[in-house]
């Protein structure tokens, strides 16, 4: 049975190990920035259990969707932002297939929705546009992470 729960400062240490097997090496996040996002705004970021090993990671804060510097993290937050920005969504591939992504997303549209947060946003990487587009969200623009090709891209919710 998988498992979803609220994200703490001591999953970092598996939430890297899973980033490490999921993404390119120019896309492995160092800890200190979600150490970071987490300390500002952890209340948003979920992880995904099944038999007592992580398989996957929701990491978002409320943000502008103006920015166009996501890959800073959280900004200081005024109280006043209306989005939520994703900025990680990462599934080990033993847990692929498995419905671990949508039962993060699901866990997060609740959380928005019980918080009044009107739109996500986030960057499609390593070619991840289809995933998005199946989940409704619409490509805003391109964005260049961390220099890899990108999409930046958006979803209201209702």
């Amino acid at each position: 049975m998988i498992t979803i729960r609220q994200m703490t400062l001591a999953d970092l240490p598996a939430i890297d190990e899973v980033q490490r097997v999921a993404f390119i090496e120019e896309l492995w996040e160092d800890m200190s920035l979600f150490q970071s996002i987490l300390e500002k705004y952890a209340r948003s970021s979920f992880v995904a259990h099944k038999n007592g090993a992580l398989l996957g990671y929701l990491i978002t804060h409320p943000s502008r969707i103006t920015r166009d510097d996501f890959e800073n993290g959280c900004e200081e937050l005024s109280g006043d932002e209306d989005s939520l920005y994703i900025h990680d969504l990462c599934v080990h591939p033993d847990g692929r297939g498995t419905g671990i992504a949508a039962l993060l997303l699901e866990k997060l549209d609740a959380f928005a929705k019980e918080n009044s947060f009107a739109k996500f946003a986030g960057i499609a990487v390593q070619g991840a546009e289809s995933f998005w587009l199946k989940q409704g969200f619409e490509p805003v623009k391109p964005y260049s992470y961390r220099g890899e090709p990108g999409t930046l891209m958006m979803k209201e919710l209702l």
